[in-house]
Protein backbone atom coordinates (compact mmCIF):
# COMPACT_ATOMS: atom_id res chain seq x y z
CA UNK A 1 0.00 0.00 0.00
CA UNK A 2 2.64 2.35 1.02
CA UNK A 3 4.61 1.89 -2.50
CA UNK A 4 1.36 2.94 -4.37
CA UNK A 5 1.03 5.63 -2.62
CA UNK A 6 4.38 7.09 -3.00
CA UNK A 7 4.06 6.03 -7.03
CA UNK A 8 0.97 8.37 -6.97
CA UNK A 9 2.55 10.99 -5.23
CA UNK A 10 5.65 10.43 -8.25
CA UNK A 11 2.98 10.82 -10.48
CA UNK A 12 1.20 13.79 -9.46
CA UNK A 13 4.49 15.64 -9.21
CA UNK A 14 5.20 14.91 -13.22
CA UNK A 15 1.68 16.23 -13.99
CA UNK A 16 2.13 19.35 -12.46
CA UNK A 17 5.13 19.59 -14.21
CA UNK A 18 3.57 18.87 -17.69
CA UNK A 19 0.87 21.64 -16.65
CA UNK A 20 3.35 24.48 -15.69
CA UNK A 21 4.65 24.10 -19.09
CA UNK A 22 1.44 24.43 -20.76
CA UNK A 23 0.74 27.52 -18.75
CA UNK A 24 3.96 29.29 -20.19
CA UNK A 25 5.64 28.91 -16.45
CA UNK A 26 9.34 27.71 -16.42
CA UNK A 27 9.70 24.11 -15.82
CA UNK A 28 11.95 23.67 -12.62
CA UNK A 29 14.96 21.87 -13.19
CA UNK A 30 16.22 18.94 -11.83
CA UNK A 31 19.67 17.52 -11.85
CA UNK A 32 20.67 13.79 -13.64
CA UNK A 33 21.45 12.36 -9.97
CA UNK A 34 19.04 13.75 -7.86
CA UNK A 35 16.40 11.33 -10.26
CA UNK A 36 19.20 8.50 -10.09
CA UNK A 37 19.11 8.97 -6.13
CA UNK A 38 15.19 9.05 -5.72
CA UNK A 39 14.82 6.41 -8.25
CA UNK A 40 16.93 4.12 -6.09
CA UNK A 41 15.73 4.80 -2.71
CA UNK A 42 12.30 4.29 -4.29
CA UNK A 43 13.26 0.94 -5.38
CA UNK A 44 14.94 -0.31 -2.49
CA UNK A 45 12.04 1.21 0.09
CA UNK A 46 9.37 -1.11 -2.09
CA UNK A 47 11.98 -3.89 -1.88
CA UNK A 48 12.29 -3.84 1.85
CA UNK A 49 8.32 -3.18 2.19
CA UNK A 50 7.69 -6.26 -0.07
CA UNK A 51 9.72 -8.55 1.91
CA UNK A 52 8.22 -7.87 5.01
CA UNK A 53 4.98 -8.05 3.47
CA UNK A 54 5.88 -11.98 2.18
CA UNK A 55 7.41 -12.74 5.63
CA UNK A 56 4.34 -11.96 7.35
CA UNK A 57 2.56 -14.14 4.86
CA UNK A 58 4.97 -17.45 4.81
CA UNK A 59 4.97 -17.04 8.83
CA UNK A 60 1.15 -17.09 9.34
CA UNK A 61 0.71 -19.57 6.84
CA UNK A 62 3.53 -22.10 7.19
CA UNK A 63 4.31 -23.39 10.73
CA UNK A 64 7.47 -26.78 10.94
CA UNK A 65 6.32 -29.63 12.81
CA UNK A 66 9.00 -29.98 15.62
CA UNK A 67 9.29 -32.81 17.78
CA UNK A 68 11.18 -33.68 21.18
CA UNK A 69 12.55 -37.59 22.24
CA UNK A 70 10.34 -38.23 25.58
CA UNK A 71 13.36 -38.90 28.03
CA UNK A 72 13.59 -40.87 31.53
CA UNK A 73 14.21 -37.78 34.02
CA UNK A 74 15.11 -38.14 37.61
CA UNK A 75 16.13 -35.26 40.22
CA UNK A 76 16.39 -35.32 44.44
CA UNK A 77 15.78 -32.31 46.37
CA UNK A 78 18.33 -31.54 48.81
CA UNK A 79 20.10 -29.62 51.47
CA UNK A 80 24.20 -30.33 51.03
CA UNK A 81 26.16 -29.46 54.35
CA UNK A 82 28.79 -30.68 56.96
CA UNK A 83 27.86 -32.97 59.75
CA UNK A 84 29.91 -33.68 63.51
CA UNK A 85 29.69 -37.68 63.95
CA UNK A 86 29.03 -38.07 67.46
CA UNK A 87 29.72 -41.13 68.92
CA UNK A 88 31.13 -42.59 72.80
CA UNK A 89 34.64 -43.66 71.87
CA UNK A 90 38.08 -44.00 73.83
CA UNK A 91 41.70 -43.58 72.80
CA UNK A 92 44.06 -46.55 72.82
CA UNK A 93 46.80 -45.35 74.75
CA UNK A 94 50.03 -47.16 74.70
CA UNK A 95 53.23 -45.40 76.22
CA UNK A 96 55.97 -47.35 74.23
CA UNK A 97 53.49 -46.50 71.21
CA UNK A 98 55.74 -43.60 70.43
CA UNK A 99 59.19 -45.75 70.13
CA UNK A 100 57.92 -48.10 68.06
CA UNK A 101 56.34 -45.50 65.39
CA UNK A 102 60.31 -43.90 65.83
CA UNK A 103 62.14 -47.61 65.45
CA UNK A 104 59.71 -50.02 63.92
CA UNK A 105 56.84 -50.39 61.17
CA UNK A 106 53.59 -50.30 62.31
CA UNK A 107 51.21 -52.99 60.62
CA UNK A 108 47.66 -52.93 61.76
CA UNK A 109 45.82 -56.03 62.10
CA UNK A 110 41.68 -54.74 61.60
CA UNK A 111 40.08 -52.60 59.23
CA UNK A 112 38.76 -49.38 60.71
CA UNK A 113 35.40 -50.07 61.96
CA UNK A 114 36.12 -53.89 62.86
CA UNK A 115 34.85 -55.43 66.12
CA UNK A 116 37.20 -56.04 68.41
CA UNK A 117 36.71 -58.66 71.52
CA UNK A 118 38.30 -57.40 74.77
CA UNK A 119 42.37 -57.24 74.53
CA UNK A 120 42.07 -57.99 70.82
CA UNK A 121 45.56 -57.50 68.39
CA UNK A 122 44.87 -54.23 67.28
CA UNK A 123 48.56 -53.87 65.63
CA UNK A 124 52.13 -55.15 65.37
CA UNK A 125 55.36 -53.34 64.88
CA UNK A 126 58.05 -54.70 62.73
CA UNK A 127 61.47 -54.14 61.54
CA UNK A 128 61.34 -52.61 58.10
CA UNK A 129 58.95 -52.66 55.44
CA UNK A 130 60.26 -55.75 54.18
CA UNK A 131 59.26 -57.76 57.25
CA UNK A 132 55.74 -56.56 56.21
CA UNK A 133 55.93 -57.87 52.70
CA UNK A 134 57.49 -61.42 53.96
CA UNK A 135 54.81 -61.47 56.89
CA UNK A 136 51.95 -61.37 54.28
CA UNK A 137 53.20 -63.21 51.88
CA UNK A 138 54.07 -66.08 53.80
CA UNK A 139 50.47 -65.77 55.23
CA UNK A 140 49.03 -65.65 51.71
CA UNK A 141 51.23 -68.84 50.59
CA UNK A 142 50.06 -70.54 53.81
CA UNK A 143 46.51 -70.26 52.66
CA UNK A 144 47.26 -71.43 49.39
CA UNK A 145 49.29 -74.30 50.69
CA UNK A 146 45.64 -75.41 52.69
CA UNK A 147 43.22 -75.05 49.93
CA UNK A 148 45.40 -77.32 48.11
CA UNK A 149 45.85 -79.93 50.86
CA UNK A 150 42.26 -79.98 50.95
CA UNK A 151 41.60 -81.04 47.19
CA UNK A 152 44.34 -83.50 48.08
CA UNK A 153 42.55 -85.28 50.67
CA UNK A 154 39.47 -85.05 49.12
CA UNK A 155 41.19 -86.90 46.32
CA UNK A 156 42.02 -89.03 48.91
CA UNK A 157 38.68 -89.99 50.34
CA UNK A 158 36.26 -90.01 47.36
CA UNK A 159 38.68 -91.97 44.41
CA UNK A 160 39.31 -95.81 45.20
CA UNK A 161 42.95 -94.82 43.70
CA UNK A 162 45.48 -92.09 44.42
CA UNK A 163 47.03 -91.29 41.03
CA UNK A 164 44.02 -92.85 38.86
CA UNK A 165 41.10 -92.10 40.31
CA UNK A 166 37.85 -92.16 37.81
CA UNK A 167 35.61 -89.36 36.68
CA UNK A 168 32.80 -87.95 39.08
CA UNK A 169 30.06 -86.28 36.33
CA UNK A 170 27.96 -85.79 39.82
CA UNK A 171 30.54 -83.52 41.64
CA UNK A 172 31.91 -81.87 38.42
CA UNK A 173 28.49 -80.81 37.60
CA UNK A 174 28.16 -79.33 41.27
CA UNK A 175 31.79 -77.62 41.07
CA UNK A 176 31.61 -76.24 37.92
CA UNK A 177 28.42 -74.16 38.86
CA UNK A 178 30.36 -73.09 41.72
CA UNK A 179 33.39 -72.39 39.98
CA UNK A 180 30.96 -69.93 37.45
CA UNK A 181 29.36 -68.05 40.68
CA UNK A 182 32.58 -67.30 42.28
CA UNK A 183 34.06 -65.84 39.02
CA UNK A 184 30.85 -64.02 38.42
CA UNK A 185 31.08 -62.04 42.11
CA UNK A 186 34.82 -61.43 41.01
CA UNK A 187 33.61 -59.71 37.63
CA UNK A 188 30.67 -57.67 39.56
CA UNK A 189 33.09 -56.61 42.39
CA UNK A 190 35.76 -55.39 39.94
CA UNK A 191 33.04 -53.70 37.52
CA UNK A 192 31.73 -51.78 40.56
CA UNK A 193 35.31 -50.79 41.56
CA UNK A 194 35.18 -52.91 44.89
CA UNK A 195 38.87 -54.69 44.31
CA UNK A 196 39.22 -55.54 47.32
CA UNK A 197 35.87 -57.57 47.73
CA UNK A 198 37.02 -59.19 44.54
CA UNK A 199 40.62 -60.06 45.95
CA UNK A 200 38.78 -62.27 48.79
CA UNK A 201 37.57 -64.58 45.98
CA UNK A 202 40.77 -65.58 44.83
CA UNK A 203 41.10 -68.26 47.37
CA UNK A 204 37.63 -69.91 47.03
CA UNK A 205 38.04 -69.74 43.06
CA UNK A 206 41.68 -71.79 43.36
CA UNK A 207 39.88 -74.38 45.94
CA UNK A 208 36.59 -75.29 43.51
CA UNK A 209 39.22 -74.95 40.81
CA UNK A 210 41.59 -77.66 42.76
CA UNK A 211 38.44 -80.38 43.17
CA UNK A 212 37.08 -80.03 39.66
CA UNK A 213 40.70 -80.88 38.65
CA UNK A 214 40.57 -84.14 41.20
CA UNK A 215 36.85 -84.83 40.35
CA UNK A 216 38.53 -85.31 36.99
CA UNK A 217 40.36 -87.75 38.33
CA UNK A 218 43.52 -86.10 37.28
CA UNK A 219 46.37 -83.50 38.08
CA UNK A 220 46.66 -85.31 41.49
CA UNK A 221 50.53 -85.27 41.01
CA UNK A 222 50.55 -81.62 39.94
CA UNK A 223 49.06 -80.64 43.03
CA UNK A 224 51.06 -82.55 45.17
CA UNK A 225 54.29 -80.95 43.51
CA UNK A 226 52.76 -77.36 44.12
CA UNK A 227 52.53 -78.01 47.80
CA UNK A 228 56.02 -78.74 47.99
CA UNK A 229 56.62 -75.67 45.36
CA UNK A 230 54.68 -73.64 47.70
CA UNK A 231 56.34 -74.95 51.32
CA UNK A 232 59.88 -74.23 50.20
CA UNK A 233 58.83 -70.69 49.04
CA UNK A 234 57.36 -70.09 52.43
CA UNK A 235 60.93 -71.06 53.86
CA UNK A 236 62.49 -68.79 51.87
CA UNK A 237 60.85 -65.95 52.95
CA UNK A 238 60.96 -66.89 56.83
CA UNK A 239 64.82 -66.71 56.22
CA UNK A 240 64.96 -63.43 55.23
CA UNK A 241 62.76 -61.74 58.13
CA UNK A 242 65.23 -59.89 60.72
CA UNK A 243 65.31 -60.57 64.20
CA UNK A 244 62.17 -62.67 65.94
CA UNK A 245 60.26 -63.15 62.81
CA UNK A 246 60.38 -59.90 62.08
CA UNK A 247 57.78 -58.49 65.30
CA UNK A 248 58.92 -56.24 67.54
CA UNK A 249 55.93 -55.60 69.47
CA UNK A 250 52.18 -56.49 69.67
CA UNK A 251 49.59 -53.53 70.21
CA UNK A 252 46.42 -54.52 72.14
CA UNK A 253 42.99 -53.04 72.88
CA UNK A 254 42.12 -53.30 76.45
CA UNK A 255 38.24 -52.50 75.34
CA UNK A 256 35.76 -54.63 73.20
CA UNK A 257 34.14 -52.07 70.54
CA UNK A 258 34.88 -51.33 66.98
CA UNK A 259 38.55 -50.08 66.15
CA UNK A 260 39.84 -47.11 64.26
CA UNK A 261 43.55 -46.62 63.91
CA UNK A 262 43.35 -42.39 64.14
CA UNK A 263 41.84 -40.21 67.07
CA UNK A 264 41.86 -36.82 66.83
CA UNK A 265 41.32 -35.43 69.70
CA UNK A 266 37.32 -35.00 70.56
CA UNK A 267 36.71 -38.81 71.69
CA UNK A 268 36.74 -37.03 75.33
CA UNK A 269 34.29 -34.17 74.91
CA UNK A 270 31.79 -35.51 72.22
CA UNK A 271 29.61 -38.28 73.90
CA UNK A 272 26.87 -39.79 72.52
CA UNK A 273 23.87 -38.72 74.93
CA UNK A 274 25.11 -35.00 75.08
CA UNK A 275 24.64 -34.73 71.96
CA UNK A 276 21.06 -32.91 72.18
CA UNK A 277 23.28 -30.46 74.21
CA UNK A 278 25.63 -29.68 71.65
CA UNK A 279 25.64 -25.93 70.35
CA UNK A 280 25.76 -24.32 67.07
CA UNK A 281 29.07 -22.51 68.15
CA UNK A 282 30.70 -25.89 69.02
CA UNK A 283 29.71 -27.42 65.90
CA UNK A 284 31.21 -25.30 63.64
CA UNK A 285 34.24 -24.95 65.47
CA UNK A 286 34.32 -28.68 65.04
CA UNK A 287 33.76 -28.25 61.76
CA UNK A 288 36.63 -25.34 61.02
CA UNK A 289 39.17 -27.60 63.20
CA UNK A 290 38.30 -31.27 62.93
CA UNK A 291 41.59 -32.24 64.37
CA UNK A 292 43.19 -31.45 67.77
CA UNK A 293 46.65 -32.21 68.94
CA UNK A 294 46.96 -36.00 70.44
CA UNK A 295 50.30 -37.09 72.21
CA UNK A 296 52.57 -39.81 70.01
CA UNK A 297 50.76 -42.80 73.05
CA UNK A 298 48.02 -42.60 71.07
CA UNK A 299 47.84 -45.70 68.72
CA UNK A 300 43.61 -45.47 67.77
CA UNK A 301 40.58 -45.19 69.32
CA UNK A 302 37.73 -47.90 70.31
CA UNK A 303 34.21 -47.14 69.54
CA UNK A 304 31.86 -48.59 72.03
CA UNK A 305 28.54 -49.04 69.66
CA UNK A 306 27.64 -48.87 66.08
CA UNK A 307 25.21 -46.25 66.30
CA UNK A 308 25.63 -42.28 66.01
CA UNK A 309 24.78 -39.30 65.97
CA UNK A 310 25.08 -36.29 63.70
CA UNK A 311 25.13 -32.67 64.70
CA UNK A 312 24.55 -30.43 61.79
CA UNK A 313 23.64 -26.82 61.03
CA UNK A 314 21.06 -25.98 58.16
CA UNK A 315 19.21 -22.94 56.69
CA UNK A 316 15.87 -22.58 58.32
CA UNK A 317 14.09 -21.99 55.57
CA UNK A 318 15.55 -24.71 53.32
CA UNK A 319 14.74 -27.28 55.81
CA UNK A 320 10.96 -26.69 56.85
CA UNK A 321 9.79 -29.73 55.04
CA UNK A 322 11.38 -31.91 58.20
CA UNK A 323 10.97 -32.24 61.61
CA UNK A 324 11.93 -33.68 65.08
CA UNK A 325 10.66 -37.35 65.00
CA UNK A 326 11.00 -37.37 61.23
CA UNK A 327 13.24 -40.44 59.45
CA UNK A 328 14.91 -39.18 56.67
CA UNK A 329 17.76 -40.29 54.34
CA UNK A 330 21.18 -39.10 54.39
CA UNK A 331 24.08 -39.30 51.26
CA UNK A 332 27.17 -38.97 53.65
CA UNK A 333 31.16 -38.93 51.85
CA UNK A 334 30.87 -40.97 49.37
CA UNK A 335 29.32 -43.66 50.90
CA UNK A 336 27.04 -45.58 47.24
CA UNK A 337 23.33 -46.04 49.57
CA UNK A 338 21.26 -43.74 51.30
CA UNK A 339 21.75 -43.87 55.17
CA UNK A 340 18.13 -44.03 56.93
CA UNK A 341 18.28 -41.62 60.02
CA UNK A 342 15.66 -40.36 62.89
CA UNK A 343 15.69 -36.52 63.37
CA UNK A 344 16.07 -36.86 67.33
CA UNK A 345 16.57 -33.10 67.64
CA UNK A 346 15.64 -29.49 65.81
CA UNK A 347 16.32 -26.74 67.35
CA UNK A 348 15.39 -23.41 66.08
CA UNK A 349 18.07 -20.92 66.51
CA UNK A 350 15.54 -17.86 65.31
CA UNK A 351 18.61 -16.61 63.54
CA UNK A 352 17.55 -18.12 60.04
CA UNK A 353 19.32 -21.73 60.90
CA UNK A 354 18.77 -24.59 62.86
CA UNK A 355 20.11 -27.10 64.39
CA UNK A 356 19.53 -30.85 63.99
CA UNK A 357 20.64 -34.22 65.42
CA UNK A 358 20.38 -36.86 62.91
CA UNK A 359 21.26 -40.68 64.68
CA UNK A 360 21.71 -43.31 62.52
CA UNK A 361 23.02 -47.13 62.53
CA UNK A 362 25.67 -47.85 60.12
CA UNK A 363 28.79 -48.02 60.63
CA UNK A 364 31.55 -48.74 58.11
CA UNK A 365 35.28 -47.62 57.61
CA UNK A 366 34.66 -44.46 56.02
CA UNK A 367 32.23 -43.39 58.82
CA UNK A 368 34.72 -44.63 61.61
CA UNK A 369 37.15 -42.70 60.58
CA UNK A 370 35.97 -39.64 59.79
CA UNK A 371 34.54 -37.03 62.35
CA UNK A 372 34.04 -34.21 60.08
CA UNK A 373 31.94 -35.51 56.59
CA UNK A 374 29.98 -33.78 53.61
CA UNK A 375 27.03 -34.75 53.11
CA UNK A 376 23.20 -34.24 51.88
CA UNK A 377 19.43 -34.51 53.59
CA UNK A 378 17.15 -35.82 50.65
CA UNK A 379 13.79 -33.98 50.48
CA UNK A 380 11.77 -34.44 47.68
CA UNK A 381 12.79 -37.65 45.28
CA UNK A 382 10.64 -37.62 41.83
CA UNK A 383 11.48 -38.63 38.21
CA UNK A 384 9.39 -39.12 35.19
CA UNK A 385 9.19 -37.82 31.43
CA UNK A 386 10.85 -34.28 31.37
CA UNK A 387 9.13 -32.22 28.26
CA UNK A 388 9.07 -28.44 27.45
CA UNK A 389 5.64 -27.16 28.65
CA UNK A 390 4.63 -25.93 25.49
CA UNK A 391 3.83 -29.92 23.98
CA UNK A 392 0.88 -30.04 26.62
CA UNK A 393 -2.09 -29.53 25.24
CA UNK A 394 -5.62 -30.85 25.67
CA UNK A 395 -8.03 -32.79 23.08
CA UNK A 396 -11.70 -32.18 22.54
CA UNK A 397 -12.89 -33.44 25.75
CA UNK A 398 -10.10 -31.79 27.74
CA UNK A 399 -8.29 -34.27 28.61
CA UNK A 400 -4.98 -33.33 28.83
CA UNK A 401 -2.32 -34.55 26.96
CA UNK A 402 0.25 -34.15 24.17
CA UNK A 403 0.54 -34.93 20.38
CA UNK A 404 3.14 -37.93 19.36
CA UNK A 405 4.59 -38.26 15.70
CA UNK A 406 4.18 -42.39 15.18
CA UNK A 407 5.65 -42.19 11.58
CA UNK A 408 3.74 -39.99 9.37
CA UNK A 409 0.66 -40.06 11.54
CA UNK A 410 -0.37 -37.81 14.71
CA UNK A 411 -1.36 -39.62 17.66
CA UNK A 412 -3.05 -37.89 20.96
CA UNK A 413 -1.65 -39.31 24.16
CA UNK A 414 -3.36 -38.51 27.32
CA UNK A 415 -0.58 -37.34 29.88
CA UNK A 416 -0.50 -37.81 34.27
CA UNK A 417 1.49 -34.25 35.08
CA UNK A 418 3.76 -35.06 38.49
CA UNK A 419 4.86 -31.43 39.11
CA UNK A 420 5.67 -28.22 37.02
CA UNK A 421 9.05 -26.45 36.80
CA UNK A 422 9.93 -23.61 35.27
CA UNK A 423 9.49 -23.88 31.27
CA UNK A 424 9.11 -28.31 31.85
CA UNK A 425 6.78 -29.98 33.10
CA UNK A 426 7.61 -33.68 34.64
CA UNK A 427 5.35 -36.67 33.43
CA UNK A 428 4.70 -39.69 35.09
CA UNK A 429 5.55 -43.15 33.31
CA UNK A 430 2.49 -45.13 32.67
CA UNK A 431 3.07 -48.88 31.05
CA UNK A 432 -0.21 -48.16 29.58
CA UNK A 433 -0.17 -47.54 25.19
CA UNK A 434 -2.89 -44.64 26.17
CA UNK A 435 -0.38 -42.54 27.99
CA UNK A 436 2.66 -41.34 26.89
CA UNK A 437 5.68 -43.70 26.66
CA UNK A 438 9.21 -43.04 26.93
CA UNK A 439 11.40 -42.47 23.67
CA UNK A 440 7.85 -41.39 21.91
CA UNK A 441 8.49 -38.40 18.98
CA UNK A 442 6.54 -35.61 20.99
CA UNK A 443 5.41 -32.72 18.68
CA UNK A 444 6.75 -29.21 20.89
CA UNK A 445 5.72 -27.14 17.90
CA UNK A 446 3.33 -26.52 14.97
CA UNK A 447 -0.57 -25.78 14.01
CA UNK A 448 -3.88 -27.29 13.55
CA UNK A 449 -3.07 -30.03 14.97
CA UNK A 450 -5.58 -33.15 15.74
CA UNK A 451 -5.30 -36.88 16.20
CA UNK A 452 -4.87 -38.44 12.60
CA UNK A 453 -3.30 -35.84 10.67
CA UNK A 454 -0.82 -36.81 8.54
CA UNK A 455 2.11 -34.97 8.08
CA UNK A 456 5.59 -35.37 6.61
Amino acid sequence: MLSEIMLKTMKRRADSYKYAELDGQPTPRKSRTTTVTVGVVAFLLLVFFTLMIGSLVFNRIYHPLMTETAFYYENTESILFNGVFIRNESQVVSEEFANYRNNGVIAYTNKCGAKLSPDSIIAVVYSSDDDIYCKQKINDLNEQIAILSEAKQFADTSNSSVGGASQDNSQLEAFSGQLSDTHLNILRNIATGNYERAYTYKNEYLSVQSKIIVSKGIGFEQIESRITGLNAEVESLENKLSGDGGVLRELTASESGYFVNNADGYESTLRFDDALAVSRDSIDNIIANPLLEIGNNIAGKVIDDYKWRMAAVLETEKSRAVSEGAVVNLRIGVHPQDVPVLIVGAEDQGDGYTVFIFEGEILNEEFSKKRVVSARLLLNDYSGIRLPRNAMTFDRDGESGVYVKNGSILCFKKIDMLRSEEGFVIIKHINNPEYLQLYDDVVISGRNLYDGKIVS
